[in-house]
């Protein structure tokens, strides 16, 4: 087929609780992306909406028909297991090399939740502009670098994609840090990297003529 656009990539999500914690509707509950709605590059939707359904079986099966008790574990089981994973995507957006991340809307005061920054030149970029721009390379000449050739890397990195640890987890595992740190150190000394295929000149100019 031609080419198939996929837009809404949006990361979402709707709070059940008003502002005292109090459940908005009783015996209503969402789960998945009705819920928490995390961008589909990262692949976690449906893994996500899984958790979320065993969250809410642990509340049917601790509080029953109490729907105020069951709202409220619910939505604070949410908030420690899913909420963490909605966040973690929004940062990942902001951290696209274009900054062309998709809008992420807070219901509780109907604006955006991140916003692509207005262009900056390097001379007068604001700290949080700084602070992206250093996360961009510690990734790229940093941890992707050292999954390459560093199998605990590579092994802390893969449970916590697949979810099985949080996803602030490399960060806070010192042994991972340090070892990325030590690759990221080498930057100036390694060799180019390998392209991961050819460019786009490269690719008309191997097809030929149509």
């Amino acid at each position: 087929t031609g080419v198939n656009m996929m837009a809404g990539l949006l990361n979402r999500r709707r709070s059940f609780l008003d502002h005292n914690g109090e459940p908005v509707v009783l015996g209503m509950h969402a789960v998945g992306d009705a819920h928490t709605c995390t961008n589909p590059l990262y692949g976690r939707g449906c893994s996500l909406a899984l958790v979320q359904a065993e969250l809410f079986a642990d509340s049917l099966k601790a509080h029953g028909l109490d729907h105020r008790a069951r709202a409220v574990a619910f939505e604070a089981a949410t908030r420690s297991e899913i909420t963490p994973w909605y966040r973690a995507a929004v940062a990942q957006d902001q951290l696209s090399p274009a900054n062309h991340s998709p809008a992420n809307h807070s219901p509780a005061n109907h604006s955006p939740a991140n916003h692509s920054p207005a262009s900056e030149g390097p001379a007068n970029q604001s700290p949080a502009a700084e602070h992206r721009q250093a996360a961009r390379e510690f990734l790229r000449d940093g941890l992707f670098p050292a999954m390459r050739t560093d199998p605990v890397v590579l092994r802390a990195f893969l449970r916590m994609f697949n979810l099985l640890e949080a996803p602030d987890s490399l960060m806070k595992n010192g042994e991972v840090v340090s070892r990325v740190l030590a690759v990221f150190n080498q930057r100036e000394s390694r060799p180019p990297e390998e392209p991961v295929g050819p460019d786009r000149a490269s690719l008309v100019t191997a097809l030929g003529p149509a």
